[in-house]
């Protein structure tokens, strides 16, 4: 049972190795291992209860509730002789619907839970008061596999632990079906999200739910208010897998994730020849101007080394940013031209994912013809792969035949292709 119990408490922060709740509860199953109930089930029950509190103290005051009230409740739970006494009103506090707002209570939980808080208090009190009511090991499994079943409902409505409860449920289809609407608890994450850290243990919490739902809820928060966008970005940039993940998806928000970090946007294109992330850079004029040349050299070097295209599905806008930039100049300059394809004919074919999506961005174009009718026409080396992709191309429409024909006529060549 303790192993059990010690894997279900690795899994909540509060209960983590180093925290007051976990050495009560270390000493509690070290009490049931030498068959010692009493001490164990007053341990586990003051852990739990010291837990909950805690999670009280680090929420927000439930909706209905008057400030002064709900301050003097907070200063009960700090106090050493009241803490106890606060708790347990805390947890039989239930809807008061004659006020108007309605006084929500502390916890959302169905009336046997109540029942079953005050339960344990009683057995609590049977072991401190050393009562003629037999308190055994069984108790102590019983009392942990309470908490391993119903401590996830003992969350204040304005704490992150319920917030994060909520959106486990959310993107667990057996309890939620897909599509359901997330406008209220969304609003309620936003109103208790606190820091960076709150998000790193809600994404951890929902590591298994849909990646594309994960980073459009990422989005709306990213855009919801100044507050949630500074943990936000935080979160999304300090982990680069949830970047890459984040960007492949939101690509248009790679300005206002990194627009204030210049070794960053740097790093992007100097490490690794992402064209979605390269052409955004240069669409959203991220890049100095001095350093612009320098990147295309250096992400085309990386294309073809590593034999990287430009994906098919590149927008339009970001397209025309590498054009305006000389990205299919530095392209001929220094990876299409009679000197390179003879000191590299063969290593061309090993990168014709490079080529071919070079070339079908430009689609038929003076440089690239001349070139190959040419070289074919004088019995020059010419990487065979890409020749037969021109033919392949122009025969099946990729490439615009008449187009082409015309090309080769008026510069005067003769076409090496047999339609």
């Amino acid at each position: 049972m303790t192993d059990t119990f010690t894997k279900w408490l690795n899994n909540f922060p509060e209960f983590a190795e180093g925290t007051e709740a976990r050495a009560m509860l270390d000493d509690a199953m070290t009490c049931y291992m030498h068959d010692i109930p009493r001490p164990a089930l007053i341990l586990s029950y003051l852990a739990f209860c010291i837990t909950v509190k805690e999670n009280i103290l680090s929420s927000s005051m439930p909706s209905g509730h008057d400030a002064d009230r709900w301050s003097n409740r907070m200063n009960n739970l700090r106090s050493d002789d009241k803490w106890e006494e606060e708790l347990q009103n805390c947890v039989a506090m239930q809807r008061d619907k004659s006020k108007t707002p309605v006084v929500e209570p502390v916890f959302d939980i169905p009336d046997h839970l109540r029942e079953d808080f005050k339960y344990w208090k009683n057995r609590r009190n049977d072991c401190a008061h050393y009562k003629r009511n037999i308190i055994s090991l069984s108790h102590v499994c019983a009392f942990w596999q309470f908490m391993m079943s119903k401590y996830i409902y003992f969350q204040p409505q304005g704490s992150m632990s319920k917030s994060i409860q909520e959106y486990k449920d959310y993107f667990d289809l057996s309890i939620t079906p897909a599509g359901t609407d997330q406008t209220t608890i969304f609003n309620h994450l936003c109103a208790v999200l606190r820091s960076t850290d709150d998000l790193r243990l809600l994404f951890k919490a929902i590591r298994r739910a849909d990646t594309k739902q994960k980073m459009d809820l990422l989005h709306r928060l990213l855009h919801h208010t100044e507050l949630t966008k500074e943990y936000t970005k935080a979160f999304i940039t300090e982990e680069d897998f949830v970047s890459d993940y984040y960007l492949s998806e939101y690509l248009e928000d790679l300005s206002m994730l990194y627009g204030d970090d210049p070794k960053q946007i740097r790093a992007f294109w100097y490490n690794n020849p992402d064209i979605p992330i390269y052409s955004e850079l240069l669409k959203a004029r991220l890049i100095p101007e001095d350093q612009i040349k320098e990147s295309l050299l250096r992400v085309l070097y990386l294309m073809f080394r590593l034999n990287r295209g430009i994906p098919w599905d590149l927008s339009e806008d970001n397209k025309n940013a590498l054009k305006a930039n000389g990205f299919v100049e530095a392209f001929f300059d220094e990876y299409y031209n009679d000197d390179f394809i003879s000191r590299n004919y063969k290593e061309m074919n090993q990168s014709m994912s490079f080529y071919v999506s070079l070339i079908t961005l430009m689609g038929v174009d003076k440089r690239w013809v001349e070139v190959y009718c040419s070289r074919v026409a004088e019995n020059k080396a010419f990487p065979y792969a890409l020749g037969n992709w021109f033919a392949s191309a122009l025969r099946g429409g990729d490439l615009h035949k008449d187009q082409y024909l015309q090309m080769v006529s008026d510069l005067g060549l003769q076409n090496p292709i047999t339609f």
